[in-house]
């Protein structure tokens, strides 16, 4: 495995439990609506992380 195709992997895998986080812990207690600016804020982050991943997977693949 390359060091590329690891943090792909590593990123899309990060992103997974980022955004499976931010929507349990939604799901589960609702909070304030500064808790939900917050949870929002993570789960973009996490979506970013898996686009990166994806994105590196796709390259990887290319060459």
């Amino acid at each position: 495995m390359t060091k590329e195709l690891g943090t792909s992997l590593l990123r899309i895998g990060t992103a997974l439990v980022v955004m499976v986080a931010a929507v349990h812990i939604y799901v589960a207690a609702h909070e304030a609506t500064d808790q939900l600016v917050w949870q929002g804020l993570l789960f973009i982050a996490g979506f970013g992380l898996l686009v990166q991943g994806i994105v590196g997977l796709v390259t990887r693949r290319r060459r």
